[in-house]
């Protein structure tokens, strides 16, 4: 499965990539704490980036901008919890 993006509807990355190890059973929570380097209960595009390749899934420096763009829902720069949980709740349910 793809996610799109919502303002052009292009498909962008295959979720099977982004959300293996989420899917495979490590707590959401977890994972999010695991990418979240600082401990400021955001995730920004370096700390997304480094915690992609942590969880050993190859994506472009590409790939992951349009990853973050797609889960940061309120434009801040950072992707909270919510916004996290949103992301990874749209592709549970998909499946």
């Amino acid at each position: 499965m793809q996610f799109s993006c919502a303002k052009c509807k292009s498909y962008i990355v295959s979720y099977e990539r982004i959300y293996e190890p989420i899917l495979a059973g490590v707590c959401c929570f977890r994972t999010f704490r695991v990418i979240d380097d600082n401990r400021n209960r955001k995730i920004d595009r370096e700390e997304l980036e480094y915690g992609i390749r942590e969880f050993g899934l190859e994506m472009s420096k590409a790939e992951v901008g349009q990853l973050f763009d797609f889960m940061d829902k309120d434009g801040s720069g950072s992707i909270n919890f919510d916004e996290f949980l949103v992301a990874i709740r749209v592709n549970m349910y998909s499946k």
